[in-house]
């Protein structure tokens, strides 16, 4: 017997999808820029597109950060999500140029890169 919840999960579900995959399909550095500015609001000061704005940039720069540890690129046993959204953003930030330039994956992997990479962390 499917429980009375488990239908409005999935029609939540079913719903919100496209809509979720259609909203980013034109992602830049600045959306990306845009999604840390609303990270760094704060989820209680924000509306309810906003703080799923927030998520997307946290979820993304989690993506890329744990795709770059698998791969022994970036080593961040002790570090938290906030702190690998706070490199990049503060790098989005700091490099508005580059926002334009390269691509949000290439972005969040530049500005990990520089703060996490494995052989600087050796040599520290």
């Amino acid at each position: 017997m499917i429980s009375k919840i488990a239908i409005p999960v999935l029609l939540l579900l079913f719903f919100s999808t496209p809509v979720l995959a259609k909203s980013t399909l034109n992602i830049d550095g600045n959306s990306l820029y845009h999604g840390y500015q609303l990270y760094e609001k704060g989820f209680d000061y924000l509306n309810v597109r906003d703080e799923q704005t927030a998520v997307m940039y946290m979820s993304f720069v989690a993506g890329v950060a744990g795709t770059l540890s698998k791969e022994n690129i970036i080593c961040n046993e002790s570090i938290t999500i906030g702190q690998e959204a706070d490199i990049v953003g503060n790098y989005l930030q700091t490099h508005p140029k580059e926002r334009t330039k390269y691509s949000p994956s290439e972005l969040a992997m530049i500005a990990l890169g520089k703060e996490l990479a494995c052989n600087k962390n050796n040599n520290s």
